[in-house]
């Protein structure tokens, strides 16, 4: 059965694969040290605005 590229299906994919970076990104931060202190550095920027 082939799978359909109609909108709702493109916009249902990305959502997924969005949420599933999101999760893989989350447990990046969680067991990395290094990577919490600068994703704490890279929110403080975006909330003064420095964000390039």
């Amino acid at each position: 059965m082939p799978i359909e590229c109609s909108p709702i299906t493109v916009s249902l994919t990305i959502t997924i694969v969005h949420e599933l970076f999101f999760l893989i990104f989350l447990l990046l931060v969680h067991h990395n040290r290094a990577f919490q202190c600068f994703y704490r550095a890279f929110l403080l920027n975006s909330r003064n605005g420095i964000n390039p």
